[in-house]
This record gives structure tokens, sequence and C-alpha cells, in this order.
């Protein structure tokens, strides 16, 4: 019996190394948990980073966001930094339209000149396209302004109605011949 009172002590001895042991582990569980949730929230924040339209060291979108920014420098600067450039302004004409659907009860008439820009090597194409489809891009670009309703007239960038003779444009020709288009010299007068 004295043996068998000596070998209790060792199973307690054991159980009271193993407590902190498992204590041990537990802790370890809960610091590596807590490190692979910062890591996850870490490789977030770097591919939310690297995503944001601002970033730029992001993909080639804003890469061409800024391409598109220097080309629209070429534009208004001037006819000689226009020509150093990769673009090219064909003119399509004079237009003069009226418009009575903007406003209920007033006709609005509405006068511009219209150019396109093109890249410097389409450019003499897209002149030959113009020619040979002349009375439908003015057919083309006379429904879209006759459409257009008062806040797209008004607006100082003619952003809707840029854009839409951009699209039917080159709809018609079967081609991406226009980059841009331009609007001057428009007035818009009620009556």
């Amino acid at each position: 019996m004295a043996a068998e009172v000596a070998e209790q002590p060792k199973p307690a001895e054991a159980a009271a190394h193993d407590a902190p042991a498992h204590g041990k582990k537990k802790s370890v569980k809960i610091l590596l948990i807590a490190g692979i949730v910062t890591l996850v929230i870490v490789v977030q924040i770097v591919v939310t980073f690297m995503l944001l339209p601002g970033n730029k060291s992001s993909g080639g979108e804003h890469k061409s966001d800024s391409k598109d920014h220097a080309s629209d420098g070429h534009h208004g600067a001037g006819e000689g930094e226009a020509a150093e450039g990769e673009f090219a302004e064909v003119t399509l004409g004079d237009y003069s339209f009226s418009n009575s659907t903007a406003v209920p009860g007033i006709i609005i008439h509405v006068d511009f000149k219209l150019s396109a820009v093109a890249t410097s090597k389409m450019a003499s194409s897209l002149e030959s396209q113009l020619k040979i489809h002349q009375m439908r891009v003015r057919e083309k670009v006379n429904k879209i302004v006759r459409s257009s309703n008062l806040d797209e007239l008004n607006d100082p960038n003619l952003g809707t109605i840029k854009r839409l003779i951009k699209e039917d444009i080159n709809r018609l020709l079967r081609k991406s011949y226009v980059v841009e288009v331009i609007i001057t010299d428009m007035r818009v007068m009620e009556q």
C-alpha cells in the first residue's frame, strides 16, 4: 500500500504539468488566429488601395485615363500642339437645328461647329468616309440635337451630346474612327 500511496502524487504532478502546457497551447492558438486575422486585414487593405481609381500604381485603367487627360491638353492648347501630337481634327461642318421637344411650347434654335478627333493615322481615312456618308452624318447629328433635352443642351461640357454623336458616327462608319467630338461656337436661343 505504501507503494500505491507514493504513486498517487505522480499523476497529480503530471496533471499539474499538463495544465500549464494546455494553457500555453490555448494562448498559442489565440495568437495564431489573431495573426491570421491581422494578415487577412492587411491583405484586404493593400488590395483595396491598389484597386482605388486614384492610385497611380494601379493597373491599365488609370493609365488609359491619364492618356486621355494628356490628349485633352493637346486639343485645348492650340493648332500647333495638335499637329505635333498623335491626334488630328477633322471638320464636320456648321450645323443649325431647331428643337421643339426640349421645352414644351418653346422652340430652341441651336447653332454650332462640329469637328471630330481621330488618330493621325486614321484622319485621312475618316475624311474620305465622311465625304461618302456626309448626309447620313448630318442626319445622325440632327436627330441627336433635336431629341436632346434642355439640360443636355445647357451642359457646359455637352458630354451627352458629344458621346452620342461619337457613338453614332462610329456605328455609321462601322469602325472606331472618332476618338472625340469637339463642338465649338455653340449658341442656344429660345423662341
